[in-house]
């Protein structure tokens, strides 16, 4: 039914805006009737004319492709430069003071200056590409840096947490958190590298473009001819806008899968566990509201269960154990590989299940023992399907089933059953104490029920 309704709403959307286009072009031929000068202004019906005789032509399709080489290769230039431009400056704070001047100063400079210097250095037949490069470049870098800088602190955490690094961490962490900016700021450039490129050729007038077609269609006085190329510049940008968009965001889930390709290293594939417990010892944190000492032992292999009120420093304890926080005092003496689940959601949301819980596990972990995994703890789930159509419920047990697959010599798990129904809690616990493997396991949680994965009577952080 909703499906249904979408479709109406969208026809009804496609209606209204014909009829915006088709009222518009009722008042251009009026307005050209009245004129009466059709070098001045032909109306649509000249200018459809001239686009029927031009379009078919080979002289036009050359020309556009020579164009479009030039503008569509300086705009590919710009990202390639861009992107890791602003990954350095982001993590190197001297990278970011020596780009920030030049590059706000060619953002800052009109289109047509630009255009004048370059054509005197480089030349007409490079100009638009300068042109294009030089206009996309500033909005690309400084839309990216900004992307890097506001980054899911969340989803951070979770790769921190299970020292994942490289080119996993950069396809499915990195490009999956920047690429929303990409993509906003692709939206505005790549119209705009159209504008700067055919700008630059009508300046340059560079021989088989498309800005010395519109320059010459100008000395003739051939208006209906220069509305004609003004036309397939819109259309030429506006189909380039939607195929950049669309291989963008069919980037996303592609780079996951890639990523899946770099799982797993040797250490990580090790199931021996170490025999080191956890101690905090008058552990005390950079946080006001934290004033009291953390004091923890865990033995190796013992489950213990925190269930001290809110604000006692619970998640603090998982943090410090997984050496997300450092203490500000004290000493904290746990195994150097954890498995942590975080009580905020930290899902890829655009990837399935499957690859969520893979792309953490061992190489040695097959795609079939996870799907039996996830089928066994989420009853009708499918494995394949993006997350982001997942109960919260559900995405709850498919970070549950993620973190009982990641080695580690401790198991971390804040609040982990929230959302869940009695029957699902019980199989919840039921997993994890199947799947624990003899690995020690601290739980954060105000849920009684919960008590139940203890193995130590006192449950409280001390």
């Amino acid at each position: 039914m909703s499906q249904l309704h979408s479709t109406e709403q969208s026809l009804k959307a496609t209606g209204a805006s014909v009829a915006s286009v088709a009222a518009w072009l009722c008042v251009w031929q009026f307005a050209s009737w009245c004129m009466g000068q059709p070098i001045i202004l032909p109306g649509p019906i000249e200018v459809f004319r001239a686009c029927v005789a031009l379009v078919p032509s080979a002289a036009f399709w050359t020309t556009v492709c020579s164009s479009a080489l030039r503008i569509m290769g300086g705009l590919l230039a710009s990202y390639v430069l861009a992107l890791p431009a602003a990954v350095l400056a982001y993590r190197f704070p001297v990278v970011r003071t020596l780009l920030n001047p030049p590059l706000q100063v060619i953002k800052a400079t009109p289109i047509a200056c630009l255009v004048v210097l370059l054509l005197l250095w480089l030349g007409s037949a490079n100009v638009s590409f300068a042109a294009v490069l030089l206009m996309a470049l500033p909005n690309l870098y400084f839309t990216s840096l900004e992307g890097l800088a506001h980054q899911d602190s969340h989803m951070v955490e979770l790769f921190d947490a299970h020292a994942v690094h490289g080119a996993r961490r950069s396809l499915a962490l990195t490009w999956q958190q920047l690429l929303p900016y990409v993509c906003a700021a692709s939206a505005n450039v790549v119209g705009m590298a159209w504008k700067a490129g055919v700008a630059a050729e009508l300046i340059g007038v560079p021989l088989g473009s498309i800005g010395e077609r519109v320059y010459q269609s100008k000395l003739l006085l051939e208006t209906a001819d220069v509305l004609a190329w003004t036309f397939a510049i819109i259309v030429l940008s506006m189909l380039c806008e939607r195929m950049v968009l669309f291989l963008l965001r069919a980037s996303g889930p592609a780079a996951v899968s890639l990523a899946l390709r770099f799982r797993g290293s040797a250490e990580e594939q090790s199931s021996e566990c170490s025999a080191t417990g956890i101690e905090l010892h008058g552990v005390r944190v950079p946080f006001p509201a934290l004033v009291q000492d953390i004091n923890l032992t865990v033995t190796p292999g013992e489950r213990v269960c925190l269930t001290s009120p809110s604000g006692s420093g619970k998640t603090t304890t998982l943090r410090l154990v997984a050496g997300l926080l450092k203490p500000a005092s004290g000493e904290v003496c746990a195994p150097p590989r954890c498995s942590m689940m975080f009580q905020e959601s930290c899902l890829i949301e655009h990837a399935s299940a499957l690859q969520n819980v893979l792309l953490f596990a061992p190489r040695n972990v097959e795609a079939n023992e996870v799907e039996a995994l996830l089928a066994d703890l989420i009853p009708d789930i499918d494995a394949n399907a993006p997350v982001n159509e997942l109960s919260g419920g559900q995405r709850r047990r498919v970070e549950l089933v993620r973190t009982m697959l990641i080695p580690g010599d401790v198991v971390l798990l804040d609040e982990p059953f929230t959302g869940l129904d009695a029957a699902a809690h019980d199989c919840a616990i039921a997993f994890v104490l199947e799947h624990l493997q003899g690995r020690t396991l601290i739980v954060a949680t105000h849920d009684p029920r919960d008590l139940a994965l203890q193995s130590s009577f006192d449950s409280s952080v001390r």
